[in-house]
C-alpha cells in the first residue's frame, strides 16, 4: 500500500473521530446528557443500521479500520441532526449550529477552569490570580 494512501486513510480516520467527538461534546454543551453507546445504537437501529460497540469505539478513537460506509455515516449524521455531508465529505464546513454550540462549550469549560483555579488558589495574591486569569483568557 502506498504511503499516500496510508496517510489519506489516517487523515480520514482522524477527521471522522474529531467530528464524532465534536458532535458528542455539542450535545453536552447544549444542556443535554451525554449520549451513551446504547442511545446511539438504538437510534441507528431505528434507521435500519447496526453498529457494534467495538466499531463505535474505534471510530471515536480514530483507530482500526477506515469507516467509509455511507449508510452508517448518514445514519449517524441523522441521529445527531446534522447534514449527512458533515460525516461523509470532509470538505464540508462545520454546521453553524455546531459552531455556535462549540463556542458555548468553550466558554463553559473556561468558566469551570476559572472556578477550579479560584478554589484551588486560595491564599494567592490578587495580582498573581489576575495574571493567571489573563493567561486563561488568552485564545489558543
Amino acid at each position: 500500500m502506498s504511503p499516500n494512501l496510508n496517510e489519506a486513510r489516517d487523515a480520514w480516520r482522524q477527521t471522522l473521530s474529531e467530528r464524532l467527538n465534536l458532535l458528542l461534546d455539542v450535545m453536552v454543551a447544549s444542556g443535554g446528557e451525554p449520549y451513551e453507546f446504547e442511545d446511539i445504537r438504538r437510534g441507528l437501529e431505528q434507521q435500519g443500521v447496526t453498529l457494534s460497540r467495538s466499531r463505535w469505539l474505534y471510530m471515536r478513537d480514530g483507530t482500526g479500520a477506515t469507516v467509509t460506509d455511507e449508510r452508517l455515516l448518514t445514519a449517524l449524521a441523522n441521529f445527531f441532526g446534522v447534514n449527512p455531508a458533515y460525516l461523509n465529505d470532509f470538505d464540508t464546513e462545520i454546521p453553524e449550529r455546531i459552531e455556535k454550540q462549540l463556542k458555548s462549550l468553550k466558554t463553559l469549560r473556561e468558566k469551570r477552569v476559572k472556578k477550579f483555579a479560584a478554589r484551588s488558589l486560595k491564599g494567592v495574591s490578587p495580582e498573581k490570580f489576575q495574571a493567571i486569569a489573563r493567561i486563561l483568557d488568552e485564545d489558543d
